[in-house]
């Protein structure tokens, strides 16, 4: 929805309506309500005047020259230099999330990831190991912990820090800012006051926000006083996102004051964002989907055309970021939602990824494995990162790391029985047993599995008919079907001539109509 340019009566008349409503927004000798809607008209300004679609002919793909691969990065030379960069470093996770896909009301960062243990906990004992380590260094100071949480998490988050067993002084705690939602067709305010819908009025407005709310509340200046000067920003639910004294080493060397660490491009990551050069190439600067126009959303989600997917592990040089405040250019994204009673909406947010294009000459893309991007997105990914047969738990570095060198199975579950996190506990009580020669599981359907299941052959699909249910037993084998060819018989329970048994249990086994490599379970079981 780029529209024509607005003339300036139009944005003048525009802003003035804004500001007139906006001032029961700002609660009453509440300094960060003030400073929120002062940062919010900024960008309510730029929406205004500046298109927020892209140019399509004027982008191209990041060329080889900007980016490195890892194993490229000098290395740490010594305990010495990597104790340097320790005393520099200060980490910083992105709270502010609620897991609104898992159907979540709460922080997503307490939603359990396994062993017993949630993304804000995997995070915090990260954090000690490095601690520790420094400890071990004979230094008494501790590397810093920052969490930037939202309006939606800030209450729960630090509850749950003030709860702990275990001390977290190491940790602080700071919000990004508040900002109203707008209707998408008169451009005005949804909450008419500063308390008005609570619920779905108002919104953080993306991570670039995180530099002038560091620079107000006067921490900016604390961490560059302290001679804190590396920052590593990740996402808290990417648990694969530690420090590492490669990435670290390059700032700390001066070589640039901006890395962003892309990786491979899968068929999952293809709405995310990507690294594209615009201003005849001076600049790299972040590409999403909300950018594209409609007519190239299908160039954009190419494979052969872009490469490399942005994880959101960032590092910064927080000196060079304090002399570029206040002049920061950043693309707008204008992401169409709606209300709860349908209405369209706006909201206006900057990505942290796109601050790159401010560093032209001085940025640098670093190419990682996979194994430093392990997000949760949705129930999908929980399956995996839970399974035991496709993870393991290293707890001296509090670490997931993938199993089977093999890619991961492509996991697809019906949205209506497992999209919520509730409902996918219930349905799924206990992640199968995933053999190495598992590509592909599909459930769907109102289907429920024991525990102790096992899943043995290329394509595993479960699908119930509307008005069935399939219960699959405790300890049930299921096989697909060219494994049923290759094994007629398992121990214990088996699948032969359509049946499934186990115990006293049994139900039917359709083979797939068309005669794919598969199963179709359609019937109820017993």
């Amino acid at each position: 929805m780029n529209k024509a340019p607005r003339s300036k009566e139009e944005v003048e008349n525009i802003l003035k309506m804004f500001d007139d409503k906006s001032k029961t927004l700002i609660k009453p000798g509440d300094v960060e309500s003030e400073r929120d809607i002062a940062i919010y008209r900024k960008m309510f300004y730029q929406f205004l005047t500046e298109p927020y679609k892209v140019v399509w002919e004027n982008l191209r793909p990041m060329p080889a020259e900007k980016q490195k691969s890892y194993d490229e990065l000098p290395k740490v030379l010594n305990e010495n230099e990597r104790k340097s960069l320790l005393n520099r470093l200060v980490v910083v996770k992105l709270n502010g999330g609620l897991g609104t896909t898992m159907g979540c009301k709460g922080p997503k960062s307490l939603v359990e990831l396994s062993n017993g243990m949630n993304f804000l906990e995997f995070v915090l004992r990260q954090h000690e190991i490095l601690n520790d380590e420094l400890k071990d260094l004979k230094e008494t100071k501790e590397i810093p912990f920052l969490l930037m949480n939202s309006f939606c998490t800030d209450i729960q988050t630090k509850k749950y820090l003030e709860n702990r067993e275990k001390p977290t002084n190491y940790v602080e705690c700071f919000s990004q800012s508040r900002c109203p939602r707008i209707y998408a067709d008169t451009l005005e305010p949804v909450p008419t006051k500063w308390d008005d819908c609570p619920n779905d009025g108002w919104y953080p407005p993306g991570h670039a926000n995180i530099f002038p709310i560091m620079a107000h509340c006067g921490l900016l200046d604390r961490l560059l006083a302290e001679g804190r000067d590396i920052a590593f920003f990740a996402n808290i639910d990417n648990t694969g996102a530690v420090f590492d004294e490669r990435i670290a080493k390059v700032l700390a060397d001066g070589i640039t004051d901006y890395i962003l660490e892309v990786t491979p491009r899968t068929p999952a990551d293809v709405k995310g964002g990507t690294l594209v050069e615009i201003d005849d190439g001076y600049r790299l600067t972040q590409l999403e989907c909300p950018h594209v126009p409609d007519e190239h959303q299908d160039e954009f989600r190419s494979l052969k055309k872009f490469k490399t997917f942005n994880t959101n592990n960032i590092w910064v040089n927080l000196r060079a970021v304090k002399e570029k405040l206040g002049q920061l250019k950043l693309a707008m994204l204008a992401n169409e939602k709606k209300l709860s009673n349908g209405r369209p909406i706006l909201q206006l947010e900057q990505s942290i990824g796109d601050v790159i294009r401010n560093f032209p000459g001085r940025a640098l893309a670093v190419n990682v494995s996979r194994r430093r991007f392990l997000p949760v997105k949705s129930t999908r990914d929980l399956f995996h990162l839970r399974s035991k047969c496709l993870f393991s738990f290293n707890s001296s570095l509090c670490l997931l790391q993938k199993i089977r060198e093999s890619p991961l199975p492509e996991v697809i579950l019906s949205t209506e029985e497992f999209g919520a996190l509730t409902d996918f506990e219930k349905r799924i009580p206990e992640i199968p047993k995933i053999q190495s020669n598992v590509e592909k599981i599909v459930i769907t359907g109102n289907v429920f599995l024991g525990k102790g299941i096992q899943f043995n052959g290329k394509n595993i699909e479960i699908m119930a008919e509307k008005g069935k249910c399939i219960s699959i037993p405790d300890n049930s084998i299921i096989n697909s079907k060219e494994e049923e060819h290759k094994k007629p018989q398992q121990n214990g329970c088996c699948q032969q001539n359509g049946e499934v048994k186990n115990n006293n249990k049994a139900g039917k086994i359709l083979f797939d109509v068309n005669g794919n490599d598969k199963y179709l379970l359609k019937e109820e079981i017993i």
